[in-house]
């Protein structure tokens, strides 16, 4: 995916213009793929937490942090809102694909939530 920064940015955006939810955006590394695929899973599955997090968590603000460490992309995905329980975390559809395209890719995807702490999502690639 061409500009890989840029789209998250775009997509941080909408979620306020849209939602009146607010995304905080770091991203410490220019980030480019050599295959395409694997820039466009990730951004779908950052677009997937972001609309879980807006639809289902009550959250006001979103935390997106990607990073490069090493040769491996880091992504973490925080918001402030009421949280999921375990069993929706391994059953809602949103997560199952979520964790498809992490598969497909080679990457790792953790979902994390303490109710009412909000959920955290980690992906290694």
């Amino acid at each position: 995916m061409q500009d890989f920064g840029k789209n998250i940015e775009s997509l941080a955006s909408r979620q306020y213009a849209v939602y009146k939810v607010k995304c905080n955006l770091t991203l410490s590394h220019e980030i480019e793929f050599e295959d395409e695929n694997i820039g466009n899973h990730l951004y779908m599955i950052i677009r997937e937490a972001l609309n879980n997090a807006v639809k289902h968590s009550k959250c006001t603000e979103i935390d997106i942090n990607i990073y490069k460490e090493n040769e491996n992309i880091f992504i973490q995905i925080n918001d402030n809102g009421v949280g999921v329980d375990e069993l929706k975390s391994d059953q809602g559809y949103g997560f199952r694909i979520m964790r498809y395209r992490a598969s497909v890719i080679g990457a790792t995807l953790d979902i994390t939530s303490r109710p009412p702490s909000g959920t955290k999502i980690s992906i290694k690639l």
